[in-house]
């Protein structure tokens, strides 16, 4: 459906602000209209307010001021449970699901605060759920799910959910490319019929294809709205890229100095084998080998075994068999997908950063001078917007949040660092930068693994690859499996 058929829109956001205590300014003066019938995608770099206007819209936090409304009325959302009984849903970045429960109680916690037939709603996420390519037990529980079945489930309940409009934030992020391209046409289905659909996103290219309407925020304001009716046949991605560029490309301090022994083997995975939490097999009798200086990717072409590939390398999960061995000695970072899994989300960000120093009893939790110091040189290395490094690292966006703990993990002088999904929740400086942290990692000498479900990230990273397709690697010069891989390829 063309952007902009629909005379009136279906929600209006007012004047818009979120000043959080201590003064940072999240939202400065935001309005958005959201029309039945179209895709509206809201881009911008990480911190530029995308994720808090949206949860305003969803009700999960409260303006400082401004007004939202539905059909000309006037509402005000004091939780997500009154965004969904006006027909509001949202799947948010890094997963609003219950750990401990079952798919099927999430689906019904939702199904009650829309006001819905929970039996009915469990259907159609499930059929949702198949038509993006994955098979789900409703009485699996979530903490046994990859991340991108997470994000799947998420995206499926909201989808279905709300039956006005629906709101994603980042919602491909950790799903494979297959699985973000049948996404894509499912909500184009979705808005041909009638309902609004909101997401942000930083694969611009994805989004070019199917976006009817694009806002842009920079730092908290709305710096420029587009229609694709209005470019006249123009290219979608040079008129975004154009509104989103700054106006230069940031450059990272990294000491990519040190001598290399491209000999010197650290890591050599032999045989193994590999299940997730529900026993069923992501990796199969596969062996590899990774040398210090080297920088190696396995791309999952359906988004399964990343998570567990990269657990089992860190020492998290058990082989189902085969063995791994690594150096004696070996320093190892990770650097996961989910900044929940490497973090207390809850404390300070200078916390955060120093946690491996305090756990291992390097510096004190009284040592102020010293986490300070420790917190100031990662971000200012990371260059993440960090607007108090004693606010809780949850307070950051998604890819701030990242970015903080990506540059911890790197700049600890690993020998090992395990990357998986390298790219999620980034923006397009942000991936650039990550890139550059892993070259710049292998150049002082470190071996590193990164698992992925993005086609882009070996390009974009500059390395070998390996497809990891049903258990198995191949090499993605001639679809062969691959057997020992003496320096990865």
């Amino acid at each position: 459906m063309e952007a902009g058929s629909r005379e009136e829109p279906l929600i209006v956001a007012k004047d818009i602000w979120k000043i959080y205590d201590g003064g940072y300014t999240a939202l400065s003066g935001v309005d958005l209209e959201i029309y039945g019938g179209e895709i509206h995608v809201l881009l911008g770099e990480n911190g530029a307010g995308k994720t808090t206007l949206l949860k305003i819209l969803s009700g999960a936090i409260r303006p400082s001021r401004g007004s939202i409304f539905i059909r000309g009325e006037r509402k005000i959302f004091r939780s997500p449970r009154d965004a969904l009984k006006q027909g509001i849903s949202m799947a948010y970045q890094g997963s609003s699901l219950v750990e401990g429960l079952t798919a099927g109680e999430n689906i019904s916690i939702v199904a009650r605060a829309a006001g819905i037939n929970g039996d009915e709603l469990g259907k159609r996420v499930m059929k949702t759920m198949e038509d993006l390519g994955y098979q789900l037990d409703l009485r699996s529980r979530v903490s046994s799910l990859s991340p991108g079945e997470k994000q799947a489930l998420e995206v499926s309940i909201a989808i279905n959910a709300g039956r006005l409009a629906v709101l994603m934030d980042e919602p491909t992020a950790l799903m494979s490319t297959a699985s973000s391209q049948l996404l894509m046409k499912l909500l184009r289905e979705h808005a041909d019929n009638g309902k609004a659909l909101v997401i942000t996103s930083h694969k611009i290219r994805e989004v070019a294809e199917i976006g009817d309407r694009y806002t842009i925020l920079k730092r908290g304001t709305r710096v420029a709205t587009v229609t694709r009716r209005s470019l006249d046949g123009g290219s979608v991605i040079d008129t975004l890229i154009k509104h989103m560029s700054p106006q230069g490309l940031e450059t990272y301090s990294l000491d990519i100095s040190g001598a290399i022994d491209p000999g010197e083997e650290i890591l050599y995975v032999d045989n193994a084998s590999i299940a997730d939490d529900r026993g069923i097999e992501v990796l199969r009798n596969t062996s590899f080998r990774l040398r210090r200086g080297e920088i190696l990717a396995i791309v999952s072409i359906d988004g399964r075994g990343v998570k567990e590939i990269c657990e089992a390398i860190y020492g998290l999960r058990r082989l189902r068999s085969g063995k791994i061995y690594v150096k004696p000695g070996t320093r190892i970072r990770y650097i996961p997908s989910e900044v929940s899994r490497a973090s207390i989300p809850e404390m300070p960000v200078a916390i955060n950063i120093s946690m491996r120093s305090i756990i291992g009893g390097r510096i004190s939790l009284l040592d102020l001078e010293e986490i300070v110091s420790s917190a100031n040189r990662i971000i200012e290395a990371s260059r993440a917007n960090v607007p108090s490094i004693w606010k809780p690292l949850k307070s950051l966006s998604g890819g701030n949040a990242r970015r903080v703990i990506a540059w911890r993990e790197a700049m600890d002088n690993p020998d090992l660092l395990i990357v998986e999904e390298p790219t999620a929740n980034l923006d397009i400086a942000s991936s650039q930068s990550i890139a550059m942290l892993i070259r710049s990692t292998a150049s002082r000498g470190a071996g590193v693994l990164v698992v992925t479900s993005e086609l882009e990230d070996p390009l974009r990273i500059g390395c070998k690859w390996l497809i990891l397709e049903d258990g198995t690697l191949l090499d993605p010069r001639s679809s062969k499996r691959v057997g020992t891989i003496p320096g990865a390829l």
